[in-house]
């Protein structure tokens, strides 16, 4: 009985922080697999706390939900690698979300990846709407076309607009520079010089 009820303790989930409960990504519904026992549970799909998913065996692991704060909002942008040179941490990036068009949210950049993009979401594809030209490989993964660097941003949304997923367009603040240096960028974009 002692461990039924600490079982059953286990089974309550506590969240670390104080917070608003946002919902993981959706997982695609998988063919149920045969029951080699009368104990195994059926496998999930959707999300699950969906209403379908009660009495689903959950995976030790499985991505149950998040805790996030409403106000407080982390964005990634896909820049190109003739771009990532001019960009530095605490650069301000004004963000227009495609939902909202009249929607503008000032952040700042907090982190530049040093490595390369090697795939990207659906959703960021020129395929489905997107601005980052990809191709998608083999696997059907989208795959990016030109080198592509994520910069990580952190925005305030006071008002409650945001929301998980949403596509838009950054413009990041960088320092003046002189005609001969921008002359200088538009040549190596433009023509590729070997030796």
């Amino acid at each position: 009985l002692a461990e039924r009820i600490d079982e059953r303790t286990r089974l309550t989930i506590t969240a670390p922080r104080d917070g608003v409960v946002v919902a993981p990504p959706e997982t695609p519904t998988r063919k149920q697999a045969q029951a080699t026992e009368l104990s195994e549970l059926p496998t999930w799909s959707g999300l699950p706390t969906d209403q379908h998913n009660r009495g689903a065996m959950l995976e030790a692991g499985t991505f149950f939900c998040q805790i996030g704060d409403e106000h407080e909002w982390e964005a990634i942008i896909a820049v190109d690698q003739d771009d990532i040179a001019l960009l530095n941490e605490g650069q301000i990036v004004d963000i227009r979300f495609d939902h909202h068009a009249d929607f503008t949210v000032t952040a700042k950049v907090t982190e530049i990846s040093r490595r390369e993009l090697t795939e990207s979401s659906r959703r960021l594809s020129n395929k489905s709407g997107g601005e980052l030209a990809t191709k998608t490989d083999e696997a059907g993964v989208e795959r990016p076309l030109n080198p592509t660097y994520q910069v990580r941003v952190v925005l305030y949304d006071p008002t409650g607009q945001l929301r998980i997923g949403l596509r838009g367009n950054a413009r990041i603040h960088v320092p003046a520079a002189s005609l001969g240096t921008r002359s200088l960028r538009w040549l190596r974009r433009t023509f590729h010089f070997e030796w």
